[in-house]
């Protein structure tokens, strides 16, 4: 659906393909493996983003953020990357809800949604070596 898109320009294709990430996570929810709902929810959640309906994406990250949560508890050994997984959904949620409020020029509430991103990326381990660059102007 992704390929139909790129030759086509059709939006109808990533439509149809978040909606098939969306109906995975829901078989992978009948077999609880956690991690795959929140990958699905991800893929779902970066194709709403990209049809501008940022509602529906934050909406799909916070869901594969708490999903990434869950799989951390059941599994100890990926427990670590589990969770920066789920934080960095989280840190999408956000970005997602002040690019909705952007578009509709409510330009404080999109700060408040880009400053908790922003925290929540200098957290993340896997970004760590960016730190010095990235936030070192503010």
């Amino acid at each position: 659906m992704n390929r139909l898109y790129e030759l086509s320009n059709d939006a109808e294709h990533l439509k149809k393909a978040a909606e098939a990430f969306t109906d995975a996570a829901g078989s992978y929810q009948k077999t609880n493996i956690k991690s795959r709902i929140a990958e699905c929810l991800w893929k779902a959640a970066l194709l709403y983003g990209d049809l501008g309906n940022h509602l529906k994406a934050a909406e799909n990250f916070e869901l594969a953020s708490n999903n990434y949560t869950s799989a951390a508890e059941k599994i100890p050994q990926l427990k670590d990357l589990y969770q920066e997984q789920a934080l960095y959904m989280q840190a999408w949620n956000e970005i997602e809800k002040a690019r909705h409020h952007h578009a509709r020029q409510e330009y404080g509430s999109a700060t408040e949604h880009y400053e908790k991103a922003a925290t929540m990326h200098k957290s993340l381990r896997q970004w760590s070596y960016l730190r010095p660059q990235l936030f070192s102007m503010g």
